[in-house]
Order: C-alpha cells, then structure tokens, then sequence
C-alpha cells in the first residue's frame, strides 16, 4: 500500500506522492524496497527543479566548459585525483541525453536509492518492534538536508555509498563484491573519503580495547581542545598542497566558509548535532551490530573534534557523521525507539534548516538578488513539482532547468565564479 500510494501521488506531482506516502505511513503501511527506491527517484526529481545552488552552477560550468578534460588527458593524475569522476558522469550523461541536470540527476537518485535501500533492508530484517514506520524512515531520507543533498552533492553522494559499501560488505560474495564497486567510487568523488580509509582500522582495532564510555567523551573533548594544534602542526604535514590552500586558511578553511548567515546557521546545527549524536551511539556501542559504520561514525566524528576550527572539513565530516549516525539509528531501531528526546532533536533540526533553507531562497530572490537575474522565471519553474505529474517533469526541455535555462538565469553557471 505505501508503494502504491506514492505511485499514484506522484501521477499528480512529486509533492503529492510524498504527502500520500506518508499518510500510508501514519497508517501503519510498511515501506517496501520498491518504495524506497521510488521514494529516492522522487527527491532527485524535485532536486534537478529546486532553485540551483552554487556548487550545482559551479559544475554546470566545468561541463559546459568541459573542464574535466584536462584529467582525462593525464592518466597518471587521475589515477589519484577525485576531481574528475563526479563531472565526468556528469559530462557522460548529458552527452547522451542533452542536458546537464540528466547527469546532475544521476548523482542525486543513485546514491540516496543504494543508501536508502541498504540502511532499509537492514533495518526490516533487524527491527523486532513493527508498527510504527513514520518516523524511522523520515529520518532515513530527511535528516540528510537539502542544502547537504543539493549543494554540497559530491561530498554527500561519497558519504552515502561509502556507508551502503560497508553495510553490503556483511553480505554475500555479490553484496561483497558490490561494496568494492562503491569504494572505488567513493574514492574517486572526494577525499575526505581517503583519510577516513586510512583511520578506519585504527578506530576498528581500538573499539573493543577502550571499554569506558567515559574515556571515548575524554578522546572528543581532548581533540576539540588540541585542534588548534591539530590544525597548525599536523594538517599541514599531511594535506595535499591543494587542499591547504582550499582547507586550512581563507573563507573556506578558518573563515566561514560562504557568506550567507543563513548557511552559517546550517553548518552550526550539523555541528551541534554531532555531539548529541556522538553522545547516545557511544552509550550503546556495545550493542550494535554493524561495527564497520560505527567505526566510520567514530571516525568521522573525532575528525570533526580534531578539526573544530576548520569550517569546510567541519563541515563535510559533519555530514558524514550525520549520515552514518542516522543509518545506525534506523537499521537497529530497536536500540534508539525509546529514546524520545533524541527523535525530537532529529526532528526538529530538519524542521529547522528546512525553515532556513526557503528563507535563504526567498531573501537571495527578492531581498538582495543575488540568486537569479529572473527570480519570477526561477519560482515558475520550481513550483511545477507542485502541481504537474512527475512523468511528465522529466521533460526538462519544456519545463525544467535545461541547458539554456542555467545559462539565462545564473551569471555563476557561466562564469564558474
């Protein structure tokens, strides 16, 4: 029933399909995998018609300058760098289909539908207490944000099949082999994913040695206290020139990272977040059953301790925090039903950025217009996911933000600036 309702919901527009599937939800229907994975194809379709963020344009502007190309006539510098892969899909699919936001799609649904997927399965084959599946499965695609999902995209879509790849390595010889294929790409999208590679045996072989619940609180205020240090002495030592000149100083690394008080105040509730997150898995450490995404949430949690003054690396390990975390709380629900105040936090925090997220665009559009040089055209053509069938929004040539749209209406989009 939950499948069918979103089916025949989104007939009407994407926004109707997720109201109708949660309704069926309140009604106790469960989530199939076939849900999920229309749930997922559902919030890329309403990702490729929200108003384009600034990385979204900044892409756009790499494929329309095909500036990926560079990496694909240097073969030994591809083979280490993770600034190819994520354009070159990109490139690759609007070669075939004629438009940026096809590829730019491709990125938002196979992730979030591998993730979704995995995170899901797990949890229906774990979770005794059946009945209530609003909320665990809100918090599966929700507490991700839309500025995580659509803005920072590659660094989202690295943490999301980093963590599938880890679920699926507790599977069979195909699970196995599957989780393989998504560590070569995660490795190939963004490098936060190279350090957590190298500190996940550290914190897997320290698991079980540090008991006291006690002395994991110590590690997390013993590193926001050393980070200065951590990112003066050390950071320097084993960063890529690279990423010194992007991480470790300027607007993106001591500074605030964009201008916009708006997305400040979003990075600052991921942060918050972690903590509390950090607090209740350590406590029932013990009990959970997937070691490997409790090691990669460990892991990228003492990297955003260690890290505390750097807002970008703050920033992307945060997410991946976040995203571990949830996947561990909604797979073994049972550990983390009871606990209503955590729910509550988690809930109200999406409430929160989501409030934030439409008064960012609002205040960008009509305040200090500086989102798009035809704000009426822009909300012409994002309102569409509220009233016009989701099959028909594919059609991007006709109603959507095509090639010429992106062009016509985003100075960044042409200028990569």
């Amino acid at each position: 029933m939950a499948t069918l309702s979103l089916v025949i919901g989104t007939l009407i527009s994407p926004i109707v399909g997720i109201i109708s599937l949660f309704i069926s939800l309140l009604k106790r229907h469960q989530p199939k995998l076939a849900t999920t994975i229309l749930l997922s194809l559902i919030f890329a379709l309403i990702g490729i018609y929200w108003f384009p963020w600034g990385d979204n344009q900044s892409h756009f502007h790499t494929y329309i300058f095909d500036n990926v190309s560079y990496y694909l006539g240097e073969p030994l510098i591809m083979i280490g760098s993770s600034y190819w892969f994520y354009d070159w899909v990109i490139r690759f699919l609007a070669g075939i289909t004629g438009n940026y936001v096809y590829g730019y799609f491709f990125w938002l649904f196979f992730p979030l539908a591998i993730y979704s997927s995995v995170v899901w399965s797990s949890h229906i084959k774990n979770v005794s207490k059946r009945g209530n599946y609003l909320i665990p499965y809100f918090l599966l695609f929700m507490v991700i944000g839309i500025r995580e999902f659509l803005d920072l995209n590659r660094s989202t879509a690295a943490g999301l099949l980093l963590i599938a790849g880890l679920f699926l390595l507790k599977g069979n010889f195909f699970a196995k082999t599957g989780a393989i294929f998504l560590f070569v790409m995660t490795f190939y999208l963004h490098d936060m994913c190279k350090f957590i590679i190298i500190l996940l045996p550290v914190v897997y072989w320290q698991l079980n040695r540090i008991s006291s619940n006690v002395t994991w609180y110590t590690i997390a205020v013993l590193l926001i206290i050393l980070s200065a240090v951590i990112q003066t002495w050390i950071l320097p030592n084993i960063l890529s020139e690279r990423n010194q000149e992007l991480y470790l100083g300027g607007t993106y690394g001591t500074g605030s990272g964009v201008n916009s008080g708006f997305m400040v105040v979003m990075g600052w509730i991921n942060v918050l977040l972690v903590p509390i997150l950090y607090y209740y898995i350590i406590k029932r450490r013990k009990y959970i059953r997937n070691k490997l995404v409790l090691c990669l949430f460990l892991s990228s949690s003492l990297i955003v301790f260690s890290c505390f003054g750097l807002w970008t690396i703050r920033e992307r390990f945060s997410i991946l925090c976040i995203l571990s975390a949830i996947s561990l709380i909604v797979s073994e629900w049972d550990l983390f039903y009871s606990k209503r105040i955590l729910k509550k936090i988690l809930i109200s925090s999406v409430i929160i950025k989501f409030c934030i997220v439409l008064s960012l665009h609002y205040s960008a559009l009509f305040i200090h217009h500086s989102s798009s040089n035809n704000p009426k055209e822009s909300i012409t053509i994002t309102s569409r996911i509220l009233y016009i069938p989701s099959p028909i929004l594919f059609d991007v040539d006709t109603f959507g933000y095509n090639d010429k749209a992106y062009i016509k209406l985003y100075n960044r989009a042409k200028y990569g600036i």
